[in-house]
């Protein structure tokens, strides 16, 4: 005899049917009732959902209005191509550009528009918030962004955008650097700090464990570099991580030597790379456990092709911790990487846009079910 769903309880039905379910089922399940639709989208939920590693890959123009999505657990299986949120208010098209990501979401920024804004999406189902940001010229300036999700101590969660800028004030001439934070919950942007910069604001942030790391230079032409960090629930800067006696010792104190550094993630540790000019050769370095000095340890050092030659390893693959799933080298092809037998292989994959000059940026996400906090800002 078939009782259906109703004769189960909902806790079972929570905890043992729907997290065992596909991505399309479940959309179709938060139709069914405002009680599945709650249930399905909340933190505890998502919790138990099992989070599938997807490969996004952004191509490196505005001209292509969409991302690509691989499932790197089944390499052989078709990308699916997500177009971005299609605002059809605006006259004229707005250019969009991915800007920063957490595990679950992503950041585009939506630019050639007054005012210019931006739009928080989950790629998993596709809903999204549109965020208006502060008055910046972006082409007189330098904008970075990065971005967290989180839980606060009162189990309540939040989406935290971080926008960093330096620009020229155009009162006095100077240059100034400002900090702003945005909640979602709250709806509000907030200034941190507006300053004179010590230091030149470069790279991308990057995310590890609720902080931003940046890289900076005291002195770009004796290389003094730092790592700055900036904790995103406390809202503030913390301590800088620090490079252990090793690696500082085997980068050296001759600028001309090793020049290129990047800063990424690696299965949620902080990676640092560095690109050796005289032998064109990269080292790749892991911090184990996030702000321990010591606990940096070389991952690998690989054969470079050139300054633009990048290797940046981003994911192992499925059930091995000797295969690496590396960013484009500079012919825009992702690549594996056999730590054993130190070879690289093609994936078939590319990072073009239909720009063929220029190469897109990938990184990895987990599948979430996750809605946006009740209450909280944006418009969908």
């Amino acid at each position: 005899m078939n009782l259906g769903l109703k004769s189960l309880p909902m806790e079972l039905i929570l905890s043992c049917i729907l997290p065992k379910l596909p991505v399309k089922s479940l959309l179709r399940f938060k139709c069914v009732s405002k009680s599945f639709l709650a249930e399905i989208s909340s933190p505890e939920f998502d919790a138990l959902f099992p989070k599938a590693n997807r490969l996004l890959i952004f191509p490196g123009d505005a001209e292509t209005f969409s991302f690509s999505v691989y499932e790197l657990d089944s390499p052989h299986s078709p990308p699916t191509v997500c177009p971005y949120p299609i605002l059809s208010s605006e006259r004229y098209a707005p250019v969009l550009t991915m800007v920063a990501y957490c595990e679950s979401h992503i950041l585009i920024a939506c630019r050639n528009v007054r005012p210019n804004h931006l739009i928080l999406l989950n790629p998993t189902t596709h809903i999204h918030r549109i965020i208006p940001t502060p008055y910046l010229n972006d082409w007189s300036g330098h904008i970075e962004y990065g971005m967290c999700h989180f839980l606060d101590e009162f189990n309540n969660d939040d989406f935290k955008i971080v926008r960093f800028s330096q620009y020229n004030d155009p009162n006095t001439d100077n240059s100034l650097r400002e900090v702003m934070v945005y909640s979602l919950r709250t709806n509000s942007w907030k200034l941190i700090e507006s300053e004179k910069p010590t230091t030149e604001l470069i790279r991308n942030p990057i995310l590890v464990q609720n902080h931003l790391l940046v890289m900076t230079f005291e002195d770009c032409y004796r290389c003094l570099m730092r790592i700055g960090c900036f904790d995103i629930k406390a809202e503030r800067w913390s301590n800088d991580v620090l490079l252990s006696d090793i690696l500082l010792g085997e980068i050296g104190p001759n600028p001309t030597r090793y020049c290129l550094y990047h800063l990424g993630v690696l299965e949620g540790q902080l990676r640092f790379s560095c690109y050796d000019m005289t032998k064109w050769t990269y080292s790749i370095w892991v911090m184990k456990d996030f702000g321990v000095k010591e606990s940096w340890f070389k991952l690998m050092s690989v054969p470079g092709q050139g300054p633009e030659g990048f290797c940046h390893p981003i994911v192992y693959r499925k059930g091995s911790l000797h295969e690496l799933f590396c960013m484009p080298d500079y012919k825009g092809k992702y690549l594996w990487y056999n730590l054993r037998d130190k070879q690289f292989t093609e994936t078939g994959l590319d990072g073009y846009g239909l720009n063929r000059n220029l190469w897109g940026f990938a990184f990895i996400y987990k599948e979430s079910m996750l809605n946006f906090p009740r209450g909280g800002g944006g418009q969908c």
